[in-house]
């Protein structure tokens, strides 16, 4: 279990604080100064899979080995990320090495982007998110409202609502001078959500197997492929650990129950659930037309043309015709793929032509 998830029970686990690892990631090849996987930059290509201020890091080799092992000069820091310089090793060559950060659950920037000058104070939810997509999310969990000058809105005697679902709003004409002060806001954005509870496999052959790489693969759109938790439980509801079987229960893998570990040969029926970034669908895009050379909508376009309502780095990709058929219905060749987005050439095809196709993502609805 990671250090900064903190777990308490009421008869169910309750998540009390959720900081999340990021993915693995290799930016940079030591083939230049040397290898360089710096916070400042990692969050600069990354916006939606990776925070500002992350609370721990893990360094290693991109083989799997911790990075202390190499024996190099390496910097490894959450504040900084990683850096090892050429320059400095005994050979003049770093290895190759990748990272991963601990980034919190947090709480936003304060905002004030209205004044009273106007109506009134009007510091709401949707206007913060479509103003600040990178650091606004739609739906936030909490809020906090005070005057620019620091103090607690309610200390105003003024006539101000504050809520997590809609925001800040003050209205001149409901104080008693006509004015309302400067208020600024800012939101607490859940980073991560439980899943449903998984019972993909029963005991009855070698045991009971609730990976995550096949409940990922049976559930993309309500699995993740790197939760940060997981719960096991029996189908009953009592915690794994009651039955006194030989079980394996981890993030990582998932469960796993083996009925020749078990001093009866059989083990009970588990369920499990996971922590996971929380993610949403975009809308369908179809931002071209077979007319030229065919039809593309790839990642890179779509991000660049749509950066409020798509992510750099999908989790999942759907593709179909405009007229929603499968894109596989139509036998032509096509690549959908979640790097590249959905590719058609028109001299691919028999007929020299494709179909009009669209497509739509799963991105981290927290940054989205």
């Amino acid at each position: 279990m990671d250090a900064k998830l903190i777990l308490v029970v009421f008869g169910m686990f309750a998540v009390i604080n959720a900081d999340q690892w990021t993915p693995w990631f290799d930016r940079d090849n030591p083939s230049g100064t040397g290898d360089w996987e710096t916070v400042g930059s990692l969050y600069s290509e990354n916006p939606n899979q990776m925070c500002r201020n992350p609370t721990g890091i893990q360094c290693q080799t991109t083989g799997g080995s911790h990075y202390t092992s190499t024996g190099e000069v390496v910097s490894c820091s959450a504040s900084t990320g990683l850096v090892c310089k050429n320059a400095d090793q005994s050979d003049n060559y770093c290895r190759d090495y990748r990272v991963r950060f601990l980034c919190p659950d947090q709480w936003t920037p304060w905002f004030d982007r209205d004044n009273p000058s106007g109506s009134g104070d009007w510091e709401t939810v949707g206007s913060l998110y479509r103003e600040n997509p990178n650091q606004m999310c739609q739906n936030p969990t909490g809020i906090q409202c005070q005057t620019t000058g620091g103090s607690h809105y309610t200390s105003t005697g003024e006539v101000v609502s504050c809520s997590a679902s809609t925001g800040l709003v003050c209205k001149n004409a409901d104080q008693s001078d006509n004015y309302c002060q400067d208020y600024r806001v800012r939101f607490f954005c859940p980073g991560a959500r439980w899943t449903s509870s998984f019972n993909r496999d029963k005991p009855s052959g070698s045991g009971d197997w609730e990976t995550v790489s096949s409940l990922y693969d049976e559930n993309p759109n309500q699995m993740c492929q790197n939760p940060g938790n997981i719960q096991c439980q029996t189908t009953g509801g009592s915690d794994y650990t009651s039955t006194g079987e030989v079980v394996s229960c981890s993030a990582s893998t998932g469960l796993v129950c083996k009925n020749k570990d078990q001093p009866d040969n059989y083990c009970e029926d588990y369920r499990v659930r996971f922590l996971c970034p929380d993610y949403k669908w975009t809308p369908w895009f179809d931002r071209d037309n077979p007319s030229v050379t065919g039809d593309w909508e790839t990642v890179t376009d779509l991000f660049n043309e749509n950066p409020n309502q798509m992510c750099r780095h999908p989790q999942h990709l759907e593709c179909e015709t405009t007229g929603g058929s499968h894109y596989t219905s139509t036998g032509e060749v096509v690549s959908c793929s979640i790097r590249d987005g959905l590719i058609c050439k028109n001299k691919d095809q028999p007929d020299n032509y494709c179909e009009d196709y669209r497509v739509r993502f799963l991105c981290l609805a927290s940054y989205q």
